[in-house]
């Protein structure tokens, strides 16, 4: 019967091609990166995993006001815009985070000082922080590019030659040179400018950059993209705000150690991120149509959900079996916060199913206040929760803000779709 389903719903459909691509991709980069994660945990120290930890959880910081939402104007415009005006767009859209990426690093030379009270690593990777940000931003940006071109094999080479260039080069800085926590910042770097070169490629390619600028049509750009900043901030607050509060109460070993079980859920986040690439664009498709095909958008929301039913409980029964073979003797206690994370990966992947009923509607100061309202939630319960419970209070925390987020999202689609035009009640014959 369960075959059956797939078979009707997915095999038949025109998205069977992509998804088979995307789930390859995907299999393949997460085998090579739990090869990695697995490798440098006997190779690193907690204290190691934790400066590594609170080092990319400071990029996540960073990042909403360096990319200052020009992911979702890029990707919605790519919809909404015309092929002969999408390039002036894209040239005035991406002309802000060059310009805030360069205004953190002046900023950051000015107030080294308090900097290194926050995380002392070196004036060396503060630098390279706003870079490593904007590197990110552009390819997030060339991500969602090559998904609404309908390229799936160029989406493959281009995630694939990112993922190998980094295990290569953590490899080489981690193992053979033990480099320590310098090794495995350093390895991603160098691979994110690897990425940033294909990059440049590509927009060369594509004919995306006219060299022109609008200073009005930045300026309006940056506005429409302001509302994103919380949003992007409540990713931060909601993901990895928990480390800098188990800092504060219990060290930076304890980080270390939580966050490897933070990495085991990190699994479900990349079949996320699957599902997105290969369903938020049959969302988008089925919201512009002049007739909405409502029945199709019900069966993309019924194999997401189910998907991802099927692989939470796949992961919490493989946990006790993935510390016992794979990870480093040091790292043993993060075992329990897997599971917990797990369980609350699958509500925050659902709040990104729905996403797209929002962003076709630009509704993009709806994102802000609920991303506020996240952000108020996760910093209170992150303070309860691991005050009194520890490092364990954070998986707490964690799935109780999901849990909000989810019926706050849930709520708003709604409001503005009616869920029960996608969802009909069915009448008795």
């Amino acid at each position: 019967m369960l075959t059956g389903f797939f078979k009707n719903v997915l095999l038949k459909s025109s998205t069977a091609k992509t998804f088979s691509v995307y789930a390859f991709t995907l299999i393949f980069n997460a085998g090579i990166s739990f090869f990695l994660f697995s490798l440098i945990t006997h190779y690193l120290t907690a204290e190691d995993y934790g400066i590594i930890n609170l080092y990319t959880s400071f990029c996540f910081l960073l990042s909403p006001f360096i990319a200052i939402g020009s992911q979702f104007a890029l990707n919605v415009g790519f919809y909404r815009l015309g092929k002969d005006e999408y390039p002036q767009y894209f040239t005035n859209i991406s002309i802000a985070p060059v310009l805030l990426s360069v205004a953190f690093t002046l900023l950051i030379i000015l107030f080294y000082g308090a900097a290194r009270s926050f995380m002392d690593v070196g004036i060396f990777f503060w630098l390279l922080l706003p870079f490593t940000c904007l590197l990110t931003t552009f390819s997030d940006v060339i991500l969602y590019l090559i998904r609404n071109k309908q390229t799936p094999f160029l989406f493959a080479r281009f995630s694939i030659l990112k993922t190998l260039a980094e295990v290569a080069f953590v490899i080489i800085l981690v193992v053979f040179f033990h480099a320590g926590w310098k090794g495995r910042l350093g390895g991603a770097f160098i691979s994110l400018l690897a990425v940033g070169l294909f990059s440049v490629y590509l927009i060369a390619k594509w004919k995306l950059w006219t060299g022109k600028f609008q200073w009005k049509a930045v300026m309006n750009g940056v506005r429409e993209g302001l509302p994103f900043i919380p949003e992007r901030l409540a990713i931060f607050a909601l993901g990895y705000s928990d480390r800098f509060f188990i800092e504060f109460f219990n060290g930076t070993t304890d980080v270390g150690i939580f966050s490897v079980g933070a990495q085991i859920a990190v699994i479900l986040n990349m079949v996320m991120m699957l599902l997105n690439n290969t369903f938020h664009p049959v969302i988008f498709s089925s919201l512009s149509q002049a007739e909405r095909d409502y029945k199709k958008i019900r069966k993309v929301i019924l194999i997401y959900v189910g998907v991802n039913i099927f692989m939470c409980t796949s992961l919490i029964i493989a946990v006790p079996i993935i510390f016992k073979y794979f990870i480093g003797k040091n790292f043993a206690l993060g075992e329990v916060y897997a599971t917990n994370l797990i369980i609350a990966m699958f509500f925050w992947s659902f709040y990104n199913l729905l996403q797209p009923f929002l962003l076709y509607l630009k509704k993009n100061w709806l994102f802000m206040y609920l991303s506020v309202a996240g952000i108020v939630a996760s910093v209170i319960l992150n303070y309860l929760c691991i005050k009194n419970f520890g490092p364990i209070g954070a998986t707490y925390s964690r799935i109780g803000v999901y849990v909000i987020m989810c019926l706050l999202m849930v709520g708003c689609v709604h409001k503005y779709y009616n869920l029960r035009t996608i969802f009909p009640r069915r009448t008795a014959a």
